[in-house]
């Protein structure tokens, strides 16, 4: 299934929605994920690093098309399945061909859990913008 030119990784049953639903919400997120990474990376220059601006782009994303963070949409995203990573994800891209089963990349999963961790919970009742402003100036998640 393609949406905006790209192949979703994530299919509609997955995510738990019809196909229409999920063209409707996936365009949402896919839109504010973007939005995220320039408004992140032009005034929060300090905070670049690249995986953790993927877990908060899917956070900004999530936060616009859902009104909170959903975790299991956020680890199916990247591929992340019961404390496991499915390979198909977006993880997969900053394996740096490493094997999923790697120490580092057992490091790097153990470091996107604890970026989710850190976000989850957090965006109830917060416009997404504002969202991204209390997580960079808090500097949440970075190391």
């Amino acid at each position: 299934m393609y949406v905006f030119g790209c192949e979703m990784k994530v299919l509609p049953g997955e995510a738990g929605f019809s196909e229409e639903e999920w063209i409707r919400h996936s365009r949402i997120i896919r839109t504010w994920h973007e939005l995220a990474h320039v408004v992140s990376g032009r005034l929060y220059p300090d905070n670049r690093e690249s995986i953790r601006d993927e877990v908060v782009a899917d956070c900004i994303g999530l936060t616009a098309a859902f009104g909170t963070y959903d975790l299991r949409l956020a680890r199916l995203f990247l591929g992340i399945t019961d404390e496991r990573y499915r390979p198909g994800g977006r993880l997969e891209n900053y394996l740096s061909g490493q094997d999923a089963g790697s120490e580092a990349s057992r490091e790097l999963l153990e470091r996107v859990r604890r970026i989710m961790e850190a976000l989850d919970g957090t965006a109830d009742g917060k416009e997404p913008f504002e969202r991204l402003r209390e997580m960079e100036e808090g500097r949440i998640g970075v190391v």
